[in-house]
């Protein structure tokens, strides 16, 4: 695989910008102090941060913890993206590439791919599969992908090949574009989502899947990305959606342990999942129903009656 140069992290201007912020508002200078009358505390439930804010969070989170974390959250309903954190900022595609591959065949099949071919997209996406992404592997991929998606900062890397293919280019800006508009794309969407969703917790290589946006509970789909053991600097990623938002958390880091990179992408994700609306539990069964309903007035030992 070519080389990802190593960026410094970039949460530190945005940390000390924070904590001059919060210092600026702790001085009071000399003779400028007046009386003034305190307001009342609203009461209430503060308000639930925003997914912009949590962005920023969450990648200053990783900036301390020496991982370097791109953030993009694009809403579903509105197609709005309401957070980027070095949104453009680019990394090596690592697994995530798999997921335009999958696309880039589901066009070819029209949306209708045949029992080998679904296994094999299934594959790649669930398990990861290297061997499947090798051989499906093809220069037109991204070209094509780009083009159908809108995409501005994707491209093959500078020696793509069927075994470099974890060297292209992408940024967390351009997935969650890119899932937004392949979830509206009829030959692309239902099936991708659908498999997304079955993400496995361990890789055909063994790798720890059980990290970021597949660590959620709730409504989820994810593609994760990982470079090779030893490779300098370490990546990581999750791509995919909550039940409100399609989210992409691209990671690099020199030194930091995979086991950090989990921990910090897993913490972003939870906190974006949170914004989710609340899921309604569902109907319980007509027996639990009227067990609930009747029960203080049936003898201990009798059988409740079930309507048809």
């Amino acid at each position: 695989m070519s080389s990802h140069r190593g960026r410094a992290p970039r949460t530190t201007g945005r940390a000390a910008l924070l904590a001059a912020a919060m210092s600026a508002a702790l001085i009071l200078s000399p003779g400028t102090a007046t009386a003034q009358p305190v307001e009342p505390v609203p009461q209430g439930a503060a308000p639930a941060p925003t997914p912009a804010q949590l962005a920023v969070w969450g990648s200053a989170a990783a900036g301390a913890r020496g991982v370097e974390q791109s953030v993009a959250v694009l809403d579903r309903a509105t197609g709005e993206l309401v957070a980027s954190v070095g949104g453009d900022e680019v990394y090596n595609t690592e697994s995530v590439l798999k997921l335009f591959t999958a696309a880039y065949y589901l066009i070819q099949a029209d949306g209708e791919p045949d029992a080998d071919l679904s296994g094999a997209l299934e594959s790649l996406i669930e398990v990861s599969d290297n061997g499947i992404q090798s051989a499906l592997w093809d220069y037109d991929i991204i070209p094509t992908i780009v083009e159908r998606y809108g995409l501005s900062g994707t491209r093959n890397g500078p020696n793509a090949s069927s075994g470099t293919w974890g060297s292209d280019r992408t940024t967390a800006d351009d997935q969650v574009r890119f899932l937004a508009a392949a979830a509206a794309d009829p030959l692309v969407g239902p099936f991708l989502l659908d498999t997304m969703a079955d993400t496995q917790e361990e890789g055909t290589d063994g790798f720890d899947q059980d990290f970021g946006l597949n660590a959620l509970t709730g409504v989820h789909g994810s593609k994760q990305g990982w470079s090779d053991p030893g490779w300098t600097p370490a990546n990581l990623h999750s791509v995919g959606y909550t039940a409100r938002y399609f989210v992409a958390i691209l990671q690099t880091s020199p030194d930091a342990s995979y086991a950090t990179m989990r921990a910090t992408s897993t913490a972003t994700a939870e906190s974006l999942a949170a914004l989710d609306p609340p899921v309604a539990p569902p109907a319980p069964e007509p027996a639990l129903l009227w067990s609930i309903v009747l029960g203080p007035l049936v003898r201990w030992g009798e059988t409740l009656p079930v309507r048809d």
